[in-house]
């Protein structure tokens, strides 16, 4: 049940995105979270809201690398292949598919989702380039 409501979180989440968005490496981006959403098995998966969350993050490259403050806490997550066109520029989405979870971003949209172990994390925020 709740790994296919995550999973409908994630794909409505990409199939509303705007992929006009242009970026380059270097760009800043400052966020705020709208919904920030836990579900462990300690609380009997009942939905736990954590409070508002600011945070950065730089594209450097292909890594989306964040500040020190907020939830991802300096940790980078690189780029996926289908955020670059054949030429090497980056698509108006920007995606990460890994272990930390998966992260869409479309210049201004940043959802983040992540499963590990019993617990799912769901975060949506808004983003403005700084």
């Amino acid at each position: 049940m709740l790994r296919t409501l995550l999973m409908l979180i994630v794909i409505t989440t990409f199939i509303s995105t705007k992929a006009d968005a242009s970026f380059n490496s270097g760009d800043v981006f400052y966020c705020e979270t709208d919904q920030f959403l836990g579900f462990e098995e300690t609380s009997d998966y009942n939905m736990q809201r954590y409070r508002s969350d600011w945070f950065k993050f730089q594209i450097q490259d292909d890594i989306l690398q964040f500040g020190e403050e907020g939830y991802f806490g300096g940790t980078g997550v690189r780029l996926d292949q289908y955020s670059f066109s054949k030429e090497g520029t980056y698509f108006g989405i920007l995606r990460s598919f890994n272990m930390m979870g998966n992260t869409i971003f479309d210049g201004s949209r940043f959802t983040h989702t992540n499963n590990i172990g019993s617990s799912i994390t769901v975060l949506i925020a808004t983003c403005e380039r700084f």
